[in-house]
């Protein structure tokens, strides 16, 4: 009776430490005995898991942006994400601090939202291959979590995961000091709570594109992918409806020191109004005359632009690029 009761105690030991081992490493949120599962750091490690088969391994890649009404979710995701890969080492991540260079120049946020087309041309100046992008927004009691990677020289998609993630304690951390968006009549916040809401302001509307000419001084310089090209913004002539853009192929004087011709497909270049997000309609791309010259320069006119920011791409491959055109107020 004593060694059969023996037996029986053993055998349930023996299954008991089995079932525990087996849990463990079937699920990694039970690896502590009580301890609640951990649903956005899951999520994000399967997010990093799946990028790991989809990013070429060996290639260079940039954590760009999480789309999101929460700046510090946002950041969050983008900073696990990126020590995921630094660790895995299937690819390797664009520094951060170069990231936050360029993100500085071009007046973006990691919570905001980037255009396939600014992310190519970001990921060009970074020398990447791949770029690593997507979105959190609140269903709910849940969060939708996307993330897609892009390559940068064609556009194309190499993978795009979701997954609903529920709002643990992590999440409630990051989300508690922002409220979301609010669509259709205003309403009046609540005062009764612990903590202030902080509502985003309204955007402000883009100022308004004044009649005259703009001149750049020091001209502004182009590139192509990450590479400074002898292509030059002398200046930009507004008038009733019409813009007029002045390229050149020095930095100063009269575009006599590189050669006869200037490097650039202008006549399909695309201008796209940031500030309002729509592309110009191209009237006229010729060789400029004088003061320039027939061959050192061309004149790009415009319509359809109203804002005071915009970017400008040639037709190359890779395309020449004026990044982040921004005009203030007419020189005369």
């Amino acid at each position: 009776m004593e060694n059969r009761l023996f037996l029986n105690t053993v055998t349930a030991a023996l299954f008991a430490a089995v079932l525990s081992a087996c849990l463990s490493k079937a699920s990694p949120v039970f690896a502590q005995a009580g301890s609640p599962p951990i649903e956005l750091d899951a999520a994000i490690r399967e997010a990093s898991d799946y990028l790991n088969g989809k990013v070429p391994k060996g290639s260079k890649a940039v954590f760009l942006n999480i789309k999101s009404d929460y700046p510090d979710l946002s950041e969050y995701i983008l900073s696990v994400l990126s020590e995921y890969a630094v660790n895995d080492g299937v690819f390797s991540v664009v520094d951060r601090q170069q990231l936050d260079t360029i993100r500085a120049e071009l007046n973006f946020q990691m919570s905001g939202e980037v255009s396939d087309e600014s992310a190519q041309s970001i990921g060009q100046m970074l020398g990447a291959q791949s770029i690593v992008s997507g979105a959190v927004s609140k269903i709910g009691p849940l969060y939708r979590m996307q993330v897609k990677a892009i390559e940068v020289q064609s556009a194309r998609v190499q993978g795009q995961w979701s997954r609903n993630v529920p709002t643990g304690a992590t999440i409630a951390a990051l989300t508690e000091n922002y409220a979301p968006a609010v669509t259709g009549p205003a309403s009046i916040p609540a005062v009764n709570s612990a903590r202030p809401s902080i509502i985003p302001p309204a955007a402000p509307a883009p100022p308004a594109l004044i009649d005259g000419t703009y001149r750049f001084n020091p001209r502004i310089q182009a590139f192509q992918g990450a590479r400074a090209v002898h292509v030059y913004l002398d200046r930009i002539v507004v008038r009733r409806g019409y813009m007029t853009i002045y390229i050149i192929n020095t930095p100063e004087g009269d575009g006599s020191g590189y050669g006869s011709s200037l490097i650039g497909s202008w006549k399909n270049a695309s201008l796209k109004d940031m500030d309002n997000n729509r592309s110009g309609r191209l009237v006229q791309a010729v060789p400029s005359g004088p003061p320039f010259g027939s061959v050192c320069a061309y004149d790009l006119s415009y319509q359809n632009i109203t804002g005071t920011r915009l970017t400008l791409t040639s037709t190359d491959n890779p395309p020449i690029e004026f990044y982040d055109i921004v005009l203030e107020q007419p020189d005369d």
